[in-house]
């Protein structure tokens, strides 16, 4: 019975470290694509300023 919970332990043990990679390259992934977008979003609201900006000369 004690090798069954040593097994038992070793897995839950991977599905630990599992879940924390995953959740870990999750948050890094959506915080990138936040910043990506925001950047872009940023580059175009400067874009569309110019673009009024220079309309109303």
């Amino acid at each position: 019975m004690t090798s069954f919970a040593g097994v038992q332990s070793d897995r839950d043990q991977l599905l630990d470290d599992c879940y924390a990679a995953t959740y870990h390259v999750t948050q890094t992934r959506l915080k990138d694509t936040y910043f990506v977008s925001l950047r872009r979003w940023r580059k175009g609201a400067d874009f569309l300023n110019k673009h009024f900006n220079n309309q109303q000369d």
